[in-house]
């Protein structure tokens, strides 16, 4: 699976998207201002590079890496270093916006208004069997990890997501509510982002 995703993806990151960001400069000399770039960025460039990305965030780290060369190339345009754009401009990056998406799928999987059949996927509640300091500092809506014998496998939806969820303190994961899934990314997202 993860070479299949491989190849498109470096396809995608070395012709489609690479082509565009050099053109990029050219097409928005005297129609764009300086501070329109990073709007550009997101609606034009961004989010195509986060299309089902919740499908291939299994792939290699070497594929994901392309993208992640895409953005360094749009914030060198933009003029920005990566902690001025996450910081001034909200423009994160692309890992931290797939582990956000990925929790708030999850968040979503708990709500009424899921399958149920989706649902039934959902991984078992955390039980302590002893008492050692990991087991004690989980919070309460934490999950089993699921096993894992493989790097690739470890590199999956439900076993880097339970990962995710399971950091995030009570606070961030609140009350879980059918209408509650935009809040909780926002809380996600900014407690994420503290810990970058």
């Amino acid at each position: 699976m993860g070479r299949g995703w491989g190849a498109s993806i470096a396809k995608f990151a070395q012709t489609d998207l690479r082509s565009g960001l050099t053109v990029w400069p050219e097409m928005g000399q005297g129609f764009l201002k300086e501070g329109m770039w990073p709007c550009v960025y997101k609606a034009q460039v961004r989010s195509v590079m986060e299309y089902a990305s919740l499908s291939w965030m299994s792939a290699s780290p070497t594929t994901l890496g392309l993208l992640d060369s895409i953005q360094k190339k749009a914030l060198r345009i933009i003029g920005t270093s990566e902690e001025k754009a996450r910081t001034e401009l909200n423009i994160s990056s692309l890992h931290q916006r797939r582990q956000v998406a990925a929790a708030t799928v999850l968040y979503k999987m708990h709500t009424n208004s899921c399958p149920p059949d989706l649902k039934a996927m959902l991984p078992k509640p955390f039980v302590a069997r002893r008492a050692t300091r990991s087991s004690l500092s989980m919070p309460g809506h934490a999950f089993t990890v699921p096993v894992s014998r493989t790097v690739s496998t470890c590199r999956t939806f439900f076993y880097s997501t339970v990962q995710v969820w399971n950091s995030l303190p009570d606070s961030v994961v609140g009350d879980i509510s059918d209408n509650g899934a935009q809040s909780f990314k926002c809380r996600v997202h900014q407690y994420l982002t503290s810990c970058a």
